[in-house]
């Protein structure tokens, strides 16, 4: 349905101390006359409103000068296809009430693309870019997914981009009958940088040719849930057992689960493998399982049968990477061995992302109880720039939502892009707030104490640090000047998409190969697709030079 954004029957200003704040009313029912609506307003109704499901104004409440129109829905559509019918799909997979409640996800939609901003800044700064606010009204068991739709053609779907709402009191998501989102402004004219540095945007003379719509899926969801219990919920259904430790097997080129410590050879050369956030052993070191290496069925198979290099016993360490901090996933190891197994050799380690910060609290903590001759970081999270806690609130939010857009897409088809996808559904503050995101957020306390402990002087770290050797958009194309001088103001300007390489090159000066002493992170930066594919057979440079198979030769020769 068409809506004036000066029709006087959808405009309603409520009056907050001095101030007025402007909005439209969505919904068939959004009419200013209407009781019920204003009482949902007002708090004064904890039921929804018939035809009512929303208001739209500006984020700082300041007074609006649109011109044009908007469409939007007015009651919501329950047969949705395309991309929408997949994102509700997945919802279904994820909250099992969807199906015991008989009621259909409620999809939704804002059009924008017939709306004016005259007000748009001359210049504006690429973090702090205008914002809309979007408040739905929900019951109390209902729960929500926000996201950009991205088109080039009206009547085809594209790139979807995730926004995460704003935080509820105490981030309790059962109590609250309304949730808050904030929509950047893209203008007609494509946004450009100009001046020195990457900090300011202004409108250029050329139109932005891709649009999107504000897509909005409602959904039945746990009453009396709050976000912390719905997580943990989500992840023993359909991940299962977060902790586990593994033995590789040669015969069957897999790794098969062992319930104590004595089924590990203390006497074998052992190498020990620890995986990245919302991720798996199987997850991240897929490619060296999956993949053929140098006449082998995998790089494993090669580690394990190699004459060159004595690597024996492979041990790989499932953990919990959301709930719980780098820290206590090192302490949880360690508790596993339980004292029983004293290696009779220095163990070897190699991790990716953020398993790095765990290799990091082993080498350090726990140094005089496992010694380690070897640690290798993929792409070590020494702290993952989308994860803010200084500057803007805008800035804050926008960040953890390129992540999890970004994550959501690299991880799609498995487990954890569910989980992913749960996350995307709370808002920033609470997903900043998880103990094992602490871990990677730089100037939190957990961070700070991974940073500072000391591993022995025998334990050398080799890291490997990627950058991303395309422009692969995983947050639509509008805006995209505005988007990736935003990423590069978080990550730096190299990055794998998800990582700033100079973050991961964070490393003990005192424990680095000799190699990689008094070395810039440039001078070892290989050249990756995303943050993902480090492990693959996708061939990457090195100085100029080809590797035979990229990364895993590489690791092959520090192992060696």
């Amino acid at each position: 349905m068409r809506i004036q954004v000066d029709d006087q029957r959808r405009t309603y200003q409520y009056q907050k101390d001095d101030q007025v704040i402007p909005f439209i009313l969505l919904g068939e029912n959004g009419r200013t006359d209407n009781d019920q609506v204003l009482a949902k307003i007002f708090h004064n109704r904890v039921e929804p409103v018939e035809k009512f499901w929303g208001t739209l104004g500006n984020a700082d409440n300041s007074r609006y000068q649109w011109s044009g129109h908007i469409e939007c829905s007015g009651d919501g559509n329950r047969e949705s296809t395309g991309i929408t019918l997949r994102e509700i799909e997945e919802l279904y997979n994820l909250h099992e009430r969807i199906s015991e409640s008989g009621e259909r996800v409620i999809e939704r939609y804002i059009d924008l693309d017939k709306l004016e901003f005259p007000d748009f800044p001359e210049k504006v700064e690429t973090e702090n870019l205008p914002e809309l606010r979007l408040t739905i009204f929900l019951g109390q068991d209902e729960g929500a997914e926000v996201y950009l739709q991205h088109y080039t053609d009206p009547g085809n779907d594209a790139d979807v981009e995730y926004l995460l709402c704003e935080p509820t009191d105490g981030m309790e998501t059962h109590q609250r009958d309304r949730l808050t989102y904030n929509i950047p402004i893209f203008p007609r004219k494509k946004l450009t940088s100009f001046g020195r540095g990457t900090k300011w945007l202004k409108q250029s003379e050329l139109e932005e040719m891709e649009r999107f719509v504000v897509k909005i899926l409602t959904f039945k969801r746990e009453a009396s849930v709050d976000s912390h219990k719905l997580l943990d919920r989500a992840i023993n259904r359909i991940i299962g057992k977060r902790f586990r430790v593994s033995i590789y097997d040669v015969e069957s080129n897999s790794f098969n689960e062992i319930s104590t410590p004595q089924s590990i050879d203390s006497s074998k050369k052992t190498l020990i493998l620890i995986h990245g956030t919302l991720s798996s052993i199987d997850g991240s070191f897929n490619g060296l399982l999956k993949e053929p290496f140098k006449g082998k069925e995998s790089w494993l198979k090669y580690l394990i049968e190699s004459q060159d290099i004595r690597i024996e016993q492979v041990i790989g360490v499932d953990h919990d990477t959301l709930t719980k901090t780098a820290i206590e996933n090192a302490d949880q190891f360690i508790d596993f061995l339980n004292g029983e197994v004293q290696f009779e050799h220095p163990v070897s380690m190699m991790s990716t992302s953020r398993g790095g910060l765990v290799i990091k609290s082993l080498c350090g903590k726990y140094k005089d109880i496992l010694p380690v001759d070897r640690a290798i970081t993929v792409a070590c999270a020494n702290y993952c720039g989308f994860f803010v806690t200084k500057g803007s609130r805008s800035k804050r939010k926008r960040g953890v939502s390129y992540a999890i857009t970004a994550l959501i897409k690299m991880l799609i088809g498995s487990k954890w892009s569910l989980i992913i996808k749960l996350l995307s559904t709370q808002s920033y503050e609470f997903l900043l707030s998880l103990p094992g995101l602490q871990s990677m957020t730089k100037g939190s306390e957990v961070q700070k104490e991974i940073q500072s402990f000391k591993p022995d002087p025998a334990t050398v770290f080799y890291p490997i640090v990627g950058k991303q050797k395309s422009r692969n958009w995983f947050f639509g194309t509008l805006g995209a000047t505005a988007k990736f001088l935003f990423i590069n103001r978080l990550l730096g300007k190299d990055h794998d998409w998800v990582l700033g390489s100079e973050q991961q090159y964070l490393m003990p000066r005192g424990n680095l190969a000799a190699s990689f002493l008094n070395k810039d992170y440039k001078e070892i930066m290989i050249s990756v697709l995303i943050h993902m594919s480090y492990l693959n057979a996708d061939k990457t440079a090195l100085d100029g030079r080809e590797w035979g198979d990229d990364v895993k030769e590489m690791v092959e020769g520090y192992l060696g």
